[in-house]
């Protein structure tokens, strides 16, 4: 039958519109899908997870494969909801196609409200329980809901058959369980009234909240109630059972049962620790998932101690804890993986429609399609992840949950936990044993093969390569092979997993040999390992077997030579100072003798009358000075004496130089301006740090308000430089290589010097302590092990050991002696040789004294002896002898002027002005004409 044209007309052109439509929305094979993350405070594992999901992805042949997946990550602060909005809002602009995060319950909401608004699917991982989203939500939750736990309890109520029970709850979201929890229990008609207690417990209030729940378990005793359950988080769970746990012990509750998700078997030994009890511990169910090959190469990056080889054929594993962070990391790479997997779906189907930029400050945003598509796709997906089994219920909630239900029992100081049934909301409760009943004996009571955990650090513990494997050596050793034979116990010794000797994780967990003692893997833990009141909180330790000190490790500095090292004895203002005093001397001397009466210069007849001039006087002062003598020497008194101090002076000088100089030449310097803790505190040019999270790292952080300390932490927290190491070994090689210090052990620090002969250590010892072997806490054989040391200790052995292991024969022991001989070959300073000056000085003014002493005796002396000469003068010269002009420079004539005299005749020259002072300042006989003549002469020199 034909259609009429007016009729066929319009149709073939309706249909022609409508596959125009339908072809500008269907993009049968993206190049790239974008996506958005946005993490709060996210941690190193969930960053890297976040990674390697997408590079997983786009490396996997099987989901999208024509497809790459971008993505863009904004990283937020804590509970910060406008951020989040405003990251989510620059993500819309670039036209992504969902937004995947991890965040509080307030941050998620406001993203939920405007991933809501545009239309755009949410994939959320959240940290806590967040509220239940609308039906029709864009928002998808990938971590089940926590509230399964309430109907795991409450099936273990009924299975009990328990009638009433105390219930403790520490926030928000814990009291959804509860309200979940007390909902069931009422609807269960056919069952007994269940009588319900609520507590509160108040982690703001002092002491973390310690106040609080110590009165919380006071008002539980009074109670009839003896059954007990907390919905709470893991560290509030650990304060409710380990605060005051004795304060039960007379009436111990019947039954106390804790639920949290990420709460573990080593939690809840640690709850009992020391005490007598039975606890219940409800947490989910962990199967890592083994396939395919990507799931297993994440976890290795997750969880490193997990192991495939355990179980070959096994298609998922269980590790043995998870945190609260690695339950969030692995959510995380579940959400990406269900996203891509549900866009993979869509692409096939041909039903993705790409997306268009959103702008959040439109008032009408526009709605897109694609995203209500994918929405329902991802509500009807099931699939298998990282955490097992995922499916979303109506309201996008992920309800594939199991739990573990473990028993914890203490008995005699001994605690044990193991497995004892199942809950998934399928099959309901499944136990293979029935809760709070003691079922083993302590297990380690009479056992005497002790398992010892250790980690390698010459020269406490030395692993040695032999053709039957491995052989362990060193002082631990040693001592250990002493205490085992006094115990009449043997031993099996292996190496920490980790390599640490132990620390507090940020989840509250504890790593290294500490770890291994207190999670009840290892009975002993012996190395050079350091007792401080963190370790002590969690396990136990014998009696110190060595002190223990803070060392600092430096590379030595180069040796340098120096040509003028003759100076060295001598500090430069000494020096300085003997020079000036040599020609204050010399001029001096001169001056004394001029001015004095009984010098050469006085005695007219004299031979050697001008012989000790300036020149002269300077040559004298100079030989005194090298212990040598001079031409001529001052005759007069006052010359003598100032003469005689200065010989003192120079022989003090000469004595100090030359012993000093002796120490300068027999010592190799090597210039260290860094040789103590505070010299290093105060300087920048050398980087100095230790291992990172060890307990030297923590110890600087815990004083990093305590004076010096306080600079040396804000010098290494804020360094540009990382002045952390991983490990001992790594410390030590940047010290070879770099301006690097390095904190370590003391006694380690020593054993390395005598090895590596170009590092040294600086200062003295800080933080001193004691090494001791970790033993779980409340166990009788950490007595008996610190009698056996004592014992040691008293006879000498342990000594003898140090001495075999620590003081070994080291070809730099030349060092000691260097350092040690380098200090006292100081350079003398003005201050230590001040008082050889302050005896010449007193010599100097010592010596103008005799000469004015000299001249109150000289002159009345001096004119009874011309009176006696003129009375004894028979002949007048005055008449025949022209005036004396000049000194005697020659001879012009000889006149005969008796017949037993001569008279020599001097030649005559044309007298100066200068010439005439000079010959007022020789015939000068007291002080003041001296200077007169002085000054004439230095007035005529100026004109």
């Amino acid at each position: 039958m034909d259609l009429p044209q007016w009729i066929a007309l319009p149709c073939l052109l309706l249909l022609h519109i409508l596959e125009g439509v339908v072809t500008t929305e269907r993009r049968v094979s993206p190049s790239v899908i974008k996506v958005g993350v946005i993490l709060e405070q996210p941690s190193p594992d969930e960053d890297e997870m976040v990674r390697l999901s997408f590079q997983h992805l786009n490396q996997n042949e099987n989901i999208l494969p024509s497809s790459r997946l971008d993505y863009t990550v904004a990283r937020i602060a804590s509970t910060d909801p406008f951020a989040a909005v405003k990251a989510a809002c620059s993500m819309l602009n670039t036209s992504i196609t969902a937004i995947v995060s991890s965040t509080s319950c307030e941050t998620s909401l406001a993203l939920q409200s405007l991933t809501n608004s545009f239309d755009v699917p949410h994939m959320i991982v959240p940290g806590e329980e967040c509220p239940s989203e609308k039906h029709n939500s864009f928002t998808v939750n990938v971590r089940p809901s926590l509230l399964f736990l309430s109907e795991a309890a409450l099936d273990l109520v009924w299975k009990l058959g328990w009638e009433g029970v105390c219930i403790f709850y520490d926030s928000e979201s814990a009291y959804k369980n509860v309200q979940q929890f007390l909902h069931l229990a009422a609807q269960s008609e056919e069952r007994k009234p269940l009588e319900v207690t609520l507590y509160r417990v108040d982690a703001s209030e002092p002491s973390g909240g310690a106040l609080g729940i110590i009165n919380i378990l006071h008002k539980a005793k009074d109670s009839d109630v003896k059954h007990m359950i907390a919905f709470c988080d893991r560290t509030q769970s650990m304060k409710l059972i380990r605060q005051d746990w004795d304060m039960l012990v007379d009436d111990e509750p019947e039954g106390f049962t804790t639920t949290s998700g990420d709460i573990s078997e080593e939690d809840g030994m640690r709850f009992l620790n020391g005490s007598e009890g039975i606890i219940t511990l409800m947490k989910q169910q962990v199967k890592v998932q083994t396939q395919p090959p990507d799931f297993y190469g994440a976890w290795q990056i997750l969880y490193p101690d997990i192991d495939r080889e355990e179980d070959a054929n096994a298609t998922y594993l269980s590790p043995g804890y998870l945190n609260t962070v690695q339950f969030k990391a692995a959510y995380m790479y579940d959400a990406v993986r269900v996203l891509a997997v549900a866009l993979d779906e869509q692409v096939e189907r041909d039903k993705y429609i790409e997306p268009e930029n959103q702008h959040c400050y439109d008032n009408k945003p526009k709605s897109w399609k694609g995203g209500t598509r994918l929405r329902k796709m991802l509500h009807r997906m099931e699939t298998t992840g990282l955490m097992g089994r995922i499916r979303f219920n109506h309201s996008g909630v992920n309800d594939e949950m199991a739990v573990d239900v473990i028993t914890v029992e203490s008995s005699r100081n001994q605690t044990k936990a193991w497995k004892i049934g199942t809950w998934d909301p399928e099959n309901r409760l499944n136990l293979v044993k029935t809760p709070f009943t003691r079922s083993f004996e302590a297990f380690i009571t009479n056992n005497t093969t002790f398992r010892i955990v250790t980690v390698v650090e010459a020269p406490f513990v030395n692993r040695d390569e032999t053709v039957n494997g491995h052989k362990y050596s060193g002082f631990c050793i040693d001592m250990l092979e002493l205490i085992a034979d006094e115990m009449n116990a043997k031993y099996e010794l292996y190496l920490v997993p980790d390599g640490n000797y132990g620390g507090k994780n940020e989840d509250g967990t504890w790593n290294g040999l500490i770890g291994e003692v207190y999670y009840g893997r290892a009975d002993l833990a012996v190395a050079g390992m350091v007792i401080n009141s963190d370790r002590e909180e969690v396990v136990d330790f014998t009696k110190p077997y060595m002190n223990y000190g803070v060392g600092i490790l430096m590379q030595k500095p180069q040796k340098k030579t120096n040509v003028f090292a003759f100076l060295e004895p001598l500090h430069i203002q000494v020096w300085g100072c003997v020079l000036a005093s040599l020609f204050v001397v010399g001029v001096l001397i001169y001056i004394v003798d001029r001015l004095s009466p009984y010098s050469s210069f006085r005695r007219e007849n004299s031979p050697n009358q001008d012989a000790f001039d300036l020149k002269n006087s300077m040559w004298f002062a100079f030989a005194s000075c090298m212990q040598q003598g001079g031409d001529t020497s001052p005759l007069s008194i006052s010359g003598r004496v100032l003469s005689a101090f200065w010989w003192f002076f120079a022989l003090i000088i000469t004595a100090t130089y030359t012993a000093n100089l002796a120490a300068f030449l027999t010592v190799t310097r090597m210039e260290n301006p860094i040789n103590s803790l505070e010299d290093l505190a105060m300087q920048k040019s050398v980087v100095y740090g230790t291992i990172v999270n060890s307990s030297l790292h923590r110890f600087f952080e815990k004083r990093k308000h305590q004076g010096i300390y306080e600079r040396m932490w804000n010098f290494m927290s804020t360094s540009k430089i990382n002045p952390w190491v991983p490990n001992a070994e790594a410390g030590y090689k940047r010290v070879q290589t770099e301006d690097y210090a390095f904190f370590w052990d003391a006694p380690i620090l020593d054993y390395i010097k005598q090895k590596e002969c170009n590092v040294m250590t600086v200062g003295k010892p800080f933080n001193l302590k004691g090494y001791g072997i970790a033993t779980p806490r409340g166990l009788p054989w950490r007595d008996e092990i610190s009698m056996v040391i004592l014992r040691l200790q008293e006879k000498g052995i342990l000594e003898e050991l140090r001495k075999k292991w620590f003081d070994r024969e080291s070809s730099c022991a030349e060092d000691t002696v260097i350092m040690s001989s380098n200090r006292g070959a100081a350079d003398i300073n003005l201050d230590q040789i001040a008082g050889a000056f302050y005896v010449l000085i007193i010599g100097a003014v010592l010596s103008f004294v005799v000469v004015i002493i000299e001249h109150i005796w000289h002159k009345p002396s001096f004119y009874k002896k011309r009176e006696k000469e003129a009375g004894r003068t028979t002949l007048d010269w005055s008449d025949k002898l022209p005036p004396r002009e000049t000194r005697n420079n020659g001879l012009s004539n000889i006149e005969n002027c008796s017949s037993n005299k001569f008279f020599l005749s001097p030649l005559k020259r044309q007298r100066t002005l200068a010439s005439t002072w000079l010959e007022q300042v020789g015939k000068a006989r007291n002080p003041y004409r001296m200077c007169v003549a002085l000054y004439g002469i230095a007035r005529n020199s100026m004109e």
